[in-house]
């Protein structure tokens, strides 16, 4: 309950000062707690595979792709979302898997302007043709772009070793009142111990 309020209070002030939006995947802000994120999600057509803890997971198309989609909250006790993660199927064709990075670039690019930063690299001796797959396997290559220039969201697409395709979307305004939440935590838990020892010594000197 105490957690809570601390919740709702921190999350009243920040959207008071703060003009930004938040970051979104399907139309669904990344903020507040994972049981509304979670209904929101449902509703769009994703099926709920697994719920535990600050994580859950879901199974949809994203973009037309079917994916895994896991939704982040900030820890088991502080229950904001402040991250999602699609996962794509793995690729087994570098072809299929290029052109789809690509396409996911161009949509991204779409909402959150060009990329801030990235590469599309694979590693000697793999630059050979029909090589590709073999290098991702391998970890020989560096494949992403990211968008963190904007203070709402941070945004990174990139391959991962088993073929499929990742993107990360990460909500600044969430992840730092999740550390906030906790620092205060922390802080308390500290305060508490204090008191409870100050008070010990003082009942052994009577």
């Amino acid at each position: 309950m105490k957690y809570r309020l601390i919740i709702f209070l921190l999350m009243a002030f920040a959207s008071v000062c703060s003009a930004h939006t938040h970051a979104e995947f399907e139309g669904i802000e990344l903020k507040g707690e994972r049981e509304q994120f979670v209904y929101q999600l449902i509703r769009k057509g994703y099926d709920c595979i697994h719920d535990a803890g600050s994580k859950s997971t879901f199974e949809g198309n994203y973009d037309g792709l079917p994916c895994s989609v896991i939704v982040h909250s900030y820890s088991r006790s502080i229950d904001i979302v402040y991250k999602v993660e699609v996962l794509t199927k793995n690729y087994t064709q570098w072809d299929e898997l290029e052109n789809e990075f690509e396409r996911l670039e161009d949509a991204i690019s779409a909402l959150y302007g060009s990329p801030s930063s990235g590469s599309k690299t694979i590693f000697p001796p793999f630059g050979e043709e029909g090589k590709q797959m073999q290098a991702i396997s391998m970890n020989c290559y560096n494949y992403f772009s990211t968008w963190n220039e904007d203070e709402v969201a941070k945004i990174r697409l990139g391959i991962k070793s088993n073929g499929c395709l990742e993107i990360r979307i990460t909500d600044r305004q969430s992840e730092t009142l999740g550390k906030k939440i906790q620092q205060n935590g922390i802080q308390n838990a500290v305060e508490n111990t204090k008191d409870a020892i100050g008070g010990f010594f003082n009942a052994l000197s009577r």
